[in-house]
C-alpha cells in the first residue's frame, strides 16, 4: 500500500485541496519538530467519506536533506511541473493518521515514495518515532 492508495480509497485529492477550486486543507511547518527532531510539515484534510471524518498527512526531513529548509522551500511535494517544483520541498518520509468510520484511528508511515513501511528507521530516521 502507499498514500496515494490510502488516499484513493478514502476519497481524498491532497492537490485538489490545495490547488482546487474550493481550497480546503491546512498546513504548517516546525522546524527541529519533538516527534521526528527534524524539520516536520504537515497538513490537515476533511475527510468527507464519513461524518466528522480527518486526515493528517506529515512530511519528515532528515538533517542531510538540503531541500528540508522550509522557509526556503516551502511548497511542495514536487509536481513533476518544473515551474511549479523550483521551491518544492523534498520530504524523507512521514506518518498519516485518519479516522475509521467507527471512531477510531488509522495509521500509516510511509518513505519518501509514499510506500508503507513498519518503522521509523526505514526512512532513514536516527531516531524511533515518539508517541506522547
Amino acid at each position: 500500500m502507499t498514500d496515494l492508495d490510502l488516499e484513493k480509497e478514502l476519497e481524498i485529492n491532497v492537490q485538489d485541496n490545495f490547488f482546487g477550486p474550493r481550497p480546503s486543507a491546512k498546513r504548517t511547518g516546525y522546524n527541529g519538530s519533538l516527534i521526528s527532531g527534524q524539520n516536520r510539515m504537515i497538513e490537515r484534510h476533511d475527510l468527507k467519506k464519513w461524518k466528522n471524518g480527518y486526515y493528517w498527512k506529515s512530511y519528515d526531513f532528515l538533517s542531510s536533506n538540503v531541500r528540508s529548509i522550509l522557509l526556503e522551500f516551502p511548497l511542495g511535494p514536487k509536481s513533476g511541473n518544473p515551474s511549479e517544483d523550483i521551491f518544492a520541498f523534498e520530504h524523507d518520509g512521514g506518518e498519516i493518521t485518519f479516522s475509521l468510520p467507527n471512531g477510531l484511528q488509522g495509521y500509516l508511515l510511509a518513505t519518501e515514495s509514499g510506500k508503507a513501511c513498519s518503522n521509523s528507521f526505514e526512512i532513514g530516521s536516527t531516531m524511533p518515532l515518539q508517541i506522547f
